[in-house]
């Protein structure tokens, strides 16, 4: 049986979860850039999209260095 969104909506306040929008270092620093990446002077919607396209490549390279070290043992 799907759930359906009132039910969402119901389980939702019934656990009185609070949802919140990532402020802009946090998106820098989710990205692996040092806190204040993008603060050149631009809204903060307009970081948030930059951080949105930006390319990851410390995550890929920690899972990268992971798969050698297994692949070693």
């Amino acid at each position: 049986m799907a759930t359906t969104s009132h039910q969402l909506a119901s389980k939702w306040l019934t656990l009185r979860l609070t949802i919140r929008r990532l402020v802009p270092d946090e998106l820098d620093q989710l990205q692996c850039f040092p806190r204040g990446w993008t603060n050149t002077g631009m809204s903060d919607g307009h970081r948030a999209f930059c951080m949105g396209n930006a390319l990851v490549t410390g995550i890929p390279h920690e899972i990268g260095k992971a798969l050698v070290k297994s692949l070693g043992e």
